[in-house]
């Protein structure tokens, strides 16, 4: 029996993928439960249209990266941070001030679990960081990390 996935199920497949499955299994488990549905010529024409539509728009995604890759690659973005004595700051530059100073300057929205830092950002400075835009794309940067107004640079 071939059966349409509406849900992803292990050991079986995807949601909107076609499988075979033995007549029991789907007539008595994967149908009552709104797992699967029987396959037709609508639900397989269905199933071509929604795979064709996400082909789509996966590369659209891409191409959206590799723009917004381009524009990132090799920048300097600057963080305002208080720093003490001999430039070492209060807290720490987090990947989420970073992801905000990208997304000030860039204009698109950006998520902190995205960027990569090799250490911990401490002291002021310039610091190399990477950004994952997509599966296939990926950006590096640097973050210049400069004293913000009040910084106490300089007294020991």
């Amino acid at each position: 029996m071939k059966v349409i996935l509406l849900k992803n199920v292990e050991h079986l497949g995807k949601a909107g993928q076609i499988v075979e499955v033995a007549a029991g299994y789907g007539r008595n488990f994967l149908i009552p439960r709104g797992i699967a549905e029987v396959l037709t010529k609508t639900g397989k024409k269905q199933v071509e249209l929604r795979t064709r539509l996400a082909q789509k728009r996966a590369e659209t995604e891409l191409e959206a990266a590799q723009a917004l890759a381009s524009r990132i690659e090799g920048q300097s973005f600057d963080v305002k941070q208080k720093a003490g004595a001999r430039g070492k700051l209060y807290g720490a530059v987090t990947t989420q001030v970073i992801a905000d100073a990208l997304a000030s300057s860039t204009g698109a929205k950006m998520d902190k679990r995205n960027i990569t830092i090799s250490e911990p950002i401490r002291m002021l400075g310039s610091f190399d960081a990477t950004i994952k835009l997509h599966t296939e794309v990926s950006a590096d940067f640097k973050v210049n990390v400069i004293a913000a107004e009040g910084s106490k640079i300089g007294a020991v």
